[in-house]
């Protein structure tokens, strides 16, 4: 299994991504429409272990998350967005679309830029585009050049 970075959990969660976390009570897909009980742990933001429930006992300091047997799906990549920064945040900037796309379930965006005032096309318009954006982005994201 690759290293799948763990972009958000439910708003209610107290979820620390510094923290090693057990995931408990929940489902996975497995095949077809049919789902399995799991518990999921993730360490420094990273899953480490899929594990069938009460599999083993919890590791020191290891803090633990009830999600009262939600669903858990793997996140998705919206391969192409058109937001607005810098240039025409009005239409909508990257806060406001990666808040969207993270209430949807997409936990990466790649961003093409809207016109030429936010569309990646040499070095200082990356420059630009990765100051405006430091510090904005709710889920991961690329951007088109």
């Amino acid at each position: 299994m690759g290293a799948e970075k763990v972009i958000a959990v439910r708003r209610r969660s107290s979820y620390n991504e510094s923290m090693r976390t057990r995931f408990v009570n929940l489902r996975v897909s497995t095949t077809g429409n049919d789902t399995t009980p799991a518990e999921i742990v993730v360490n420094d933001g990273v899953i480490e272990e899929i594990l069938v429930p009460d599999a083993q006992t919890a590791v020191e300091a290891e803090h633990w998350e009830d999600l009262g047997g939600a669903l858990v799906l793997p996140g998705l990549v919206d391969p192409e967005v058109d937001f607005g920064d810098p240039g025409y945040p009005l239409r909508e900037d990257f806060f406001s679309g990666t808040a969207a796309a993270a209430a949807g379930g997409v936990t990466c965006v790649a961003d093409i830029g809207q016109d030429e005032h936010s569309a990646v096309v040499d070095n200082p318009s990356l420059q630009l585009k990765v100051r405006t954006l430091a510090n904005r982005a709710l889920v991961d994201y690329m951007l088109w050049a």
